[in-house]
């Protein structure tokens, strides 16, 4: 319709620099429309937008709003908390909730009026925190499980084999077996989302496989409580390597940090009912 019934092009009057809002809306911001109480809320964490300040502009730019040039787009002020793009007509509106957190209503692209982005005000909600979490809690899981063989072939050609008591091997594979368990767990996830694109899968012909999942998890976070019971143990034993001693803590927080990104996501709701 724009080819036939151009529209004036030219931004709205900008607001004074001194009246500028841009200070109260920049932050995180997730989606209004998602699940809170089943498993599926772990999808509006890859849905969350930021706001940042352009201080040289003296604009916004949002975190996936980008032009035909892929680079972003800016909106200034016209209105107090309304902001319109640069030469063109997508425009984001600031409101307050009566808890006073922000909400973003935009409309731009795919993002309807209707749509809107709630205010993130918990760091254990926003996107980089866990990022952080998850990124650490996995490389240490995975690099347990990785230098347990590679350790074992270095000792068999060294021909130093490690002195433990029966109890002290038994906790040794136990650990291992609970970071498998984890790394398992995740990887049974992947396949799961990557499935997602056939939405029948949500049905019961996946209860089974979600069940699975569910075991894996729950036999991870009920063997963190060993792996903290084997950080405290070497701690206790003088004789062990201090390197040692802080990669087993390391471990520690890796289990318990993904426990809790599991619980704090639904991700073991024993309800399938999406």
């Amino acid at each position: 319709m724009d080819r036939y019934f151009p529209e004036d092009s030219k931004n709205e009057a900008k607001l004074p620099i001194e009246s500028s809002n841009i200070q109260h809306v920049i932050g995180t911001y997730g989606p209004s429309r998602c699940c809170e109480t089943t498993f599926l809320r772990i999808f509006k964490l890859f849905q969350e937008i930021k706001v940042v300040d352009n201080f040289e502009e003296h604009s916004i730019s949002i975190t996936g709003f980008n032009g035909l040039n892929q680079k972003p787009l800016h909106f200034k002020e016209i209105e107090p908390l309304i902001f319109q793009e640069v030469d063109g007509k997508a425009k984001i509106a600031f409101v307050q909730d009566v808890k006073g957190h922000r909400i973003a209503h935009i409309n731009y692209d795919i993002h309807y009026p209707s749509v809107a982005f709630q205010e993130v005000d918990t760091i254990f909600d926003k996107q980089s925190f866990n990022f952080i979490l998850l990124g650490f809690s996995l490389s240490v899981l995975m690099c347990t499980i990785v230098a347990w063989p590679i350790s074992a072939v270095i000792r068999k050609y060294s021909k130093k084999s490690l002195i433990l008591s029966p109890n002290e091997k038994k906790l040794r594979i136990l650990v291992y077996f609970i970071c498998l368990s984890f790394l398992s767990y995740i990887v049974g996830m992947i396949v799961f989302v990557s499935m997602l694109s056939d939405f029948s899968i949500l049905s019961e012909r996946s209860d089974i496989y979600l069940r699975m999942l569910q075991l894996l998890a729950l036999i991870g976070i009920l063997g963190s409580f060993v792996v903290i019971y084997n950080s405290i143990k070497y701690w206790a034993d003088k004789q062990e390597c201090v390197w040692t001693k802080l990669w087993n803590t390391f471990l520690a927080i890796a289990c318990v940090g993904f426990s809790w990104f599991i619980y704090h996501w639904n991700l073991l709701d024993f309800s399938l009912k999406y």
